[in-house]
Order: C-alpha cells, then structure tokens, then sequence
C-alpha cells in the first residue's frame, strides 16, 4: 500500500498532464490516502490520489487552481494470483493493442469496451485510473440479485468485450491467448498443496463487502 508514497514529482505531472490533455500548469499539493468507504480491494489495495494545480499563469488574475483525484490500484501485499499482473498488462499492453486494431483513440477504445475506466499511469507496483465514483458509478448490494436492466448492460458490454478480441485477432492474425499467454492463467484457482491457506485466502480475498 506504500508504494504510491515514493511518486515522484515528475510521475505527478504525467499523471496530470494525461488527464488534463494539457501542461500548462504546476502542482499545489498532492496526497494518496484509503478510500473514504468502507470498500474493502479484491486481489489489490484501493486507494484515493488527490492532487491540485494551478492552471494558466500564477501571476495573472486568470490563473485558478482545480482539484483532481483519481482511483489508484496497488499491488497487494499478499499477491499470490495473476490477477494484478492481468491488469498490469491490460492497461500497459493490451488495451493500446487492441486500440490500434479497433482504429481508434486509447481513450475512444475504453469507451467502445465500455468496461474499462480510462488509465493515467501505471507501474508494476500501482495503476492511476479514472475515478468512476464521480461519474456516478457505485458498487451494487452482492446480496441483490440483477435486475433485467442491469443484466441487459452486463450482456452488451461483455458482447462489446468478445466482438473486440475477435477483431484482434482477425486483423492481428494471432490468437490472444498466444500473444498473451498470461491470459490462460487461471486467477482465482490456483492448485495450492495446502487447502486450508488456499480457502483462508480466497474467503479473505470475496468478503470485501
């Protein structure tokens, strides 16, 4: 959970600069502290990235100071499955694959997924990704079944999620399990000669609500 504490100055601005699409501007302040929820991370640490700028020229009766914040993945302190290195290599790799093969913009490309929030910065040890919580996105009760409109959404964004692997792989020429082989790995299961850590581990991995 403390590797987001050594970001450097210059990892602020790409950060910024990324969202802004601008770098025109300088940093206030910035600070990385848990989720104001009780929100608990599956398969990493959840944190919150705040940082404020001041935009134009300081000096000027123009210049104004916003505040940003973004939703930041650690890697877990625990990491014993491929789910974070998944990650890892979606936002690095395969989202920017798939955005030259979809002939559109990496950001175009999250949205024609419809499934993955737009990603500022990441590391091997962290991701900085688009805040959905200020778009109005929650988490739903796990206890409360979908309903029909819910499951509708669920359908046309995992349709959306297949139509474009087979549009890599059709103009890429290659399966995507073969370019990304990690892809394969199985997440969740794991064989594990010791049934009691795999269960402890798994139980405390689902009970984040």
């Amino acid at each position: 959970m403390s590797s987001t504490s050594a970001l450097s100055r210059e990892e602020y601005r790409k950060i910024v600069k990324r969202h802004l699409q601008r770098d025109d501007f300088e940093l206030a302040w910035h600070a990385v502290a848990a989720l104001r929820t009780d929100f608990k991370g599956f398969m990493g640490d959840h944190l919150e990235l705040r940082v404020a700028v001041s935009l134009g020229n300081r000096e000027s009766e123009g210049a104004k100071t916003i505040e940003l914040q973004f939703f930041v993945k650690s890697v877990p302190l625990d990491d014993a499955y491929h789910g974070y290195q998944k990650e890892i290599m979606l936002y690095g790799d395969l989202l920017p694959d798939m955005q030259k093969h979809l002939r559109c913009s990496e950001y175009e490309a999250s949205t024609h997924l419809s499934t993955v929030p737009k990603c500022y910065y990441s590391r091997l040890d962290f991701l900085v990704l688009e805040d959905l919580a200020l778009a109005g996105y929650r988490m739903l009760d796990p206890m409360k079944p979908l309903d029909v409109r819910q499951c509708e959404c669920a359908l046309k964004a995992l349709a959306r999620l297949h139509a474009t692997s087979i549009v890599f792989e059709e103009r890429g020429g290659r399966r995507l399990a073969d370019k990304y082989p990690l892809l394969a790995q199985e997440t969740v299961y794991r064989k594990e000669t010791d049934l009691t850590s795999l269960v402890n581990r798994l139980m405390g991995r689902i009970c984040w609500t």
